[in-house]
């Protein structure tokens, strides 16, 4: 939280407002169009909040919520559509964190599945490999991964990083 209390001081007291309209927006045609996005949510978007499993702990279900949610693990360890969405949402869905193709790079199988996951990995590997993406003789995060710890996990603090692991360490995919 002292993060965020930093931030709102120094945007309200150190940096000095600058009087300017908004902008148009100049985007070519066709992504003027609202039409397709209203078409894709309707097809596509998944809605509602993440709901708490009362038959977990409350880690499992931070580790759930940060997976699912803000770490958006699924965008790329899930496969996709024919509509670019994400085929499953959460461990309810077949194929969620199963692994997929995306930009040219293969993002691996991130569930406790012992032959294609990570299920060999102990909670600690896990958490080492979100600080830094190393872990020796298992895995060097490279590509997206690398900016992701580079950019974000490694920002995390380490009960949000424990509460990942668990939940990572206690899913299997469904197939």
């Amino acid at each position: 939280m002292m993060i965020f209390s930093s931030l709102y001081a120094y945007f309200m007291h150190g940096v000095e407002p600058v009087n300017q309209e908004n902008k148009e927006p100049d985007f070519p045609w066709p992504l003027t169009m609202r039409w397709p996005l209203i078409a894709w949510n309707t097809l596509f978007l998944e809605k509602g909040a993440y709901q708490y499993k009362s038959d977990r702990s409350p880690e499992w279900n931070r580790g759930a919520y940060l997976v699912q949610g803000a770490a958006h693990c699924g965008s790329c360890h899930t496969p996709r559509g024919l509509g670019m969405q994400e085929k499953a949402y959460d461990e309810s869905q077949k194929g969620f964190l199963a692994g997929a193709k995306i930009g040219g790079w293969e993002a691996f199988n991130i569930t406790s599945n012992m032959a294609s996951g990570i299920g060999s990995w102990s909670q600690p590997e896990i958490v080492q490999y979100l600080k830094t993406g190393n872990v020796p003789f298992k895995a060097q995060a490279a590509g997206s991964m690398a900016e992701a710890v580079t950019h974000s996990f490694s920002k995390m603090d380490d009960a949000d990083l424990q509460a990942i692991a668990l939940y990572l360490r206690d899913y299997t995919v469904r197939r």
